[in-house]
C-alpha cells in the first residue's frame, strides 16, 4: 500500500513496464549468448516459465497471470536464490544472468503484491496448485521424450559434470 501511494498510476505503469522490459530483454540476450556458444536452451524450468508470466503480469496486471509470477516467482524463484546450483562461480555471465532473473522475479512479485495488484484467494492457491501440476506433467513429457531420443548419459541418470546450470536441457538429477 505504501508504494501505490507514493507513485501515480501512470508512474506505477512505467516502472511495472520497464521492469518488464529489463527481464525480458535479458533473456533474450542470454538465448543470443548461448546461441553463440551453440548451446540451445529449452525454457522447461518453472522459473523459466515464472519469468515469462512476471513479465506478462506486469504489462498487463491481469489477476490470473498476476497470482501464477506470485506463486511461482516467491516459491521457485526465492529457492533458487536461497540455493543456487552453480557450476560456474561469480563473476561468469551465467551466474550474475541466474540471480538478476531469479531476484528480478521476486522483486516483481513482492512489487505486485504490495502494490495490491495480487490479492490471493484462498480458490487461487488450488487454481495454481492444478496449473503446476499440468505443466510439471508437461514438462516430464517433454524430458522423457528427450531421454528416448538421446543415447547419452541422461539416459542413464546422470548428468555431464562440466555442463554448467543455465545450459542444461532435458536434465536428470544425479542418482
Amino acid at each position: 500500500m505504501l508504494a501505490r501511494r507514493r507513485l501515480a498510476a501512470r508512474q506505477d505503469a512505467r516502472l511495472r513496464r520497464g521492469i518488464a522490459v529489463a527481464l525480458l530483454g535479458q533473456e533474450l540476450i542470454a538465448w543470443g549468448v548461448a546461441a553463440a556458444q551453440g548451446v540451445v536452451r529449452v525454457p522447461l524450468q518453472l522459473c523459466d516459465l515464472a519469468l515469462g508470466l512476471t513479465v506478462w503480469a506486469l504489462w498487463t496486471l491481469r489477476p490470473a497471470v498476476s497470482e501464477l509470477a506470485y506463486f511461482w516467482g516467491l516459491a521457485g524463484s526465492l529457492q533458487a536464490i536461497l540455493t543456487p546450483d552453480l557450476a560456474r562461480g561469480c563473476p561468469d555471465y551465467w551466474s550474475v544472468k541466474f540471480f538478476v532473473t531469479h531476484g528480478g522475479i521476486v522483486l516483481s512479485a513482492v512489487y505486485l503484491a504490495l502494490t495490491g495488484r495480487v490479492a490471493p484467494a484462498h480458490r487461487s492457491v488450488w487454481r495454481v496448485w492444478a496449473l503446476t501440476n499440468v505443466y510439471a506433467g508437461a514438462a516430464g513429457l517433454v524430458r522423457i521424450a528427450g531421454q528416448l531420443a538421446h543415447d547419452d548419459d541422461r539416459l542413464a541418470g546422470r548428468r555431464p559434470a562440466d555442463e554448467p546450470l543455465e545450459h542444461r536441457i532435458l536434465a536428470v538429477p544425479d542418482a
